[in-house]
């Protein structure tokens, strides 16, 4: 599902439809016109859902193209969520937080407390959520005083937006069928390098690769781990199992703070330190 698609084939700015803007304010004979994905190579029709249960939204006819993330998302209904309190790089450093073990859980009374005090929606937490919420808006659209392209670099972001891609950003890419992680040996320590330059860094970290294209350009992204624990778990749950000869998922999301590390070529490169900053699909 989304809550905007595209009048026109071309995805042109000026044909953009918002589902709830059209559930509100269509004719009975434009509620019934046939809408194209957000997503610029995916081939499915798309058709309006008017409100019922869950906000207006548009859903494929047809099913989503292979490659396209639309297909995979769940439901999303702005009204449950406080949009205009989220912030975006606070969003990123909360996931990649390390909750320390002896961090003690809030009592049942205090847990109540904190419901009270926060009463109605509250911006978008997890990276699923921020996902979605990115996902359903057009890459112009600003939420938090940041334009969307500025905070997801995926297919529809990355030719205007990737030009400029450094700091705190999420990325929807694809695992490289030949050639998707690498793995070091476990070292003592590895806590450690932290206090040594990015760099120097890299050959004692194990890593996934990803990559983002189009007809147009490339971009490659090396995603490395320090907690040989949190690698391990990613893997496990990409192959899907022990036995199998080939990923169970082929495309992730990942939500860190990330650093240029080739200039000929668009090749970015972050340390994840918490499992929540990855979220796959297949």
């Amino acid at each position: 599902m989304s809550l905007y698609a595209f009048a026109d084939e071309k995805r042109m700015p000026e044909s953009k439809v918002y589902a709830a803007d059209l559930d509100r304010d269509g004719t009975p004979e434009e509620r019934k016109k046939d809408f194209y994905c957000p997503s610029p190579n995916c081939t499915a029709r798309m058709r309006l859902r008017s409100k019922s249960v869950h906000c207006a939204c548009f859903f494929a006819l047809d099913g989503h193209s292979a490659s396209c993330m639309y297909g995979h998302l769940g439901t999303y209904d702005p009204n449950d969520y406080n949009e205009k309190k989220f912030d975006f790089e606070n969003a990123v450093m909360a996931l990649k937080a390390v909750k320390k073990p002896s961090e003690a859980k809030l009592p049942i009374k205090a847990k109540e407390n904190s419901k009270m005090v926060h009463q109605g929606p509250e911006p978008p937490k997890t990276l699923n959520e921020i996902l979605l919420m990115l996902k359903n808006h057009d890459c112009h659209d600003v939420i938090g005083g940041k334009k969307v392209g500025d905070m997801l670099l995926d297919d529809r972001s990355m030719e205007e937006f990737g030009e400029n891609f450094f700091g705190y950003r999420v990325v929807e890419a694809k695992f490289p069928s030949d050639w998707f992680y690498t793995k070091r040996p476990a070292l003592k320590d590895l806590d450690r390098l932290q206090f040594i330059p990015f760099e120097k860094q890299i050959p004692y970290l194990s890593a996934l690769h990803l990559v983002l294209e189009s007809d147009l350009r490339q971009f490659r992204f090396d995603v490395y781990f320090r907690d040989v624990g949190i690698f391990r778990e990613v893997i496990k749950k990409i192959w899907g199992g022990e036995g199998k000869t080939e990923p169970k998922y082929r495309f992730a999301v990942v939500a860190s703070h990330w650093r240029q590390t080739s200039e000929d070529e668009k090749r970015y490169a972050t340390i994840v330190t918490s499992s929540k900053q990855i979220i796959t699909f297949k």
